[in-house]
């Protein structure tokens, strides 16, 4: 498959007429077979690292599809019609945990994983590399892109690419995968103008392109206000910038942006309205 093929195949797919996705996601067989088919290939490619794979489209459509209830398919929140592989890259851990604080503490705080996005309507795939830390003591989760460092990393990720490629499976740079078309469309770009990594792989998780820290549980003040907050850094570990939510008793919610230096910059309300539910006032600060 050539890159003009593979734009041509989107656009049959995840054009404004949509006969041609509806045909692929009615065809899908959710028996488990294609689930262990992936297991098995990834055995083989994945030096006995330990792998993750998971299907990552909205498993209520999943229920309305295998109990022939077609009528209430939810066609456009159907979710990323993608294969999910994670593989853990750090040395002498024998298993995956949980892929979350389970993983990270026997990783020594930090787990380093390279993740495959494979495209169940287009034999397509991409790939990232990013790190996931988890600090009990400060209850919070960071994640960060990051290169590979050693020789068997780069093998594991050079032995992905070559058996996918062998499988006929066409691999979507970077650029190419953020690439978008004012025609296709994805659930999150109803309106078009979505990219390739929006409809083949996800339209909710990109790549990992920034060092973001966030809290692990939902803080709450003396009034019961719920707060989570959600902090960039540079390279080198500075703060750039942290965007602060603020959720009422009321419903209403209050998103705060601050600079490194604690300064506001901007402001935003969603508040219900007579106009609208969650109707959105931004005020932008100098």
């Amino acid at each position: 498959m050539t890159e003009l093929e593979l734009i041509n195949q989107i656009k049959r797919y995840f054009g404004e007429d949509r006969t041609e996705f509806k045909k692929a996601i009615l065809g899908i067989n959710f028996n488990g077979k294609e689930h262990k088919a992936w297991k098995k290939f990834f055995v083989q490619v994945t030096n006995e690292h330990p792998f993750d794979v998971s299907f990552r489209m909205m498993n209520e459509e999943v229920k309305k599809i295998t109990a022939k209830k077609y009528d209430e398919i939810d066609w456009d929140f159907i979710g990323d019609i993608s294969w999910e592989v994670k593989i853990l890259l750090n040395e002498h851990i024998k298993q995956g945990y949980d892929w979350d604080k389970k993983l990270c503490a026997n990783c020594g705080g930090t787990a380093r994983i390279l993740r495959i996005l494979i495209s169940d309507i287009i034999p397509a795939f991409t790939c990232d590399v990013y790190s996931m830390t988890y600090s009990k003591m400060e209850g919070y989760y960071e994640f960060n892109p990051i290169q590979l460092a050693t020789t068997k990393e780069k093998e594991i990720l050079k032995q992905v690419v070559n058996k996918l490629k062998q499988k006929q499976y066409y691999f979507v740079s970077k650029k190419l995968a953020n690439q978008k078309f004012k025609d296709v469309y994805s659930d999150c770009h109803s309106e078009g103008n979505a990219s390739v990594f929006d409809v083949l792989f996800s339209d909710v998780d990109g790549y990992q392109t920034e060092r973001v820290r966030y809290n692990d549980k939902l803080l709450k003040d003396s009034t019961g206000k719920e707060i989570r907050w959600r902090e960039f850094y540079d390279k080198d570990g500075g703060l750039i910038k942290r965007l602060e939510y603020q959720y009422f008793k009321s419903k209403n919610v209050l998103l705060i942006e601050t600079n490194k230096n604690e300064e506001i910059q901007k402001v935003t309300v969603w508040k219900n309205t007579n106009k609208q539910i969650h109707q959105e006032f931004k005020l932008k600060l100098p």
